[in-house]
């Protein structure tokens, strides 16, 4: 064989090696269970606890790094697992400056993927929904979970100019 065509099937066995590591860091879950997902947060770095005790369950989620702690609830789970999460934090309007109003929740709104609103008190609230219906994977639930944080840190940011 051909010094060309070893560095060639070389290559082309170091392709597949790669593609097959890929694909088993990304494969899918197909079921959205809460013995599924805590394992997820916690390898990423988050202290996560439990409670099942009303109609719906929900995490207590808190990020070390940042000292946040925010909200995880869970739908529709039976089960075949969940069919969809919420991440939520609210923070009372006594917290801030000047109290938010809705034209710098509308703000926000425009520019961000996680959705804020002011409850019936005037405390703002950021959500973000996670659909789970036909599989999910780890890297792509971590990521949203990051990036929801992120924003959160940036709403904070937004509501405290």
């Amino acid at each position: 064989m051909s010094k060309m065509k070893r560095t060639a099937l070389l290559g082309i066995s170091l392709v597949g090696l790669h593609l097959s590591v890929a694909a088993a860091q990304t494969s899918v879950i197909s079921k959205a269970t809460l013995d599924n997902i805590k394992p997820l947060l916690e390898k990423a770095g988050y202290i996560v606890v439990l409670d099942n005790t009303g109609k719906a369950p929900f995490f207590e989620v808190q990020n070390t790094d940042k000292e946040l702690l925010f909200y995880l609830d869970f739908f529709n789970c039976t089960a075949a697992g969940c069919a969809n999460a919420l991440a939520n934090i609210s923070y009372e309007a006594k917290e801030f400056d000047k109290a938010p109003d809705l034209s710098s929740i509308n703000a926000w709104n425009d520019q961000y993927t996680a959705q804020a609103y002011l409850d019936d008190e005037g405390n703002p609230h950021l959500v973000s929904s996670y659909l789970f219906t036909g599989g999910f994977t780890s890297a792509n639930f971590t990521a949203w979970i990051k990036a929801y944080v992120d924003e959160d840190n940036d709403f904070y940011d937004a509501l405290n100019k």
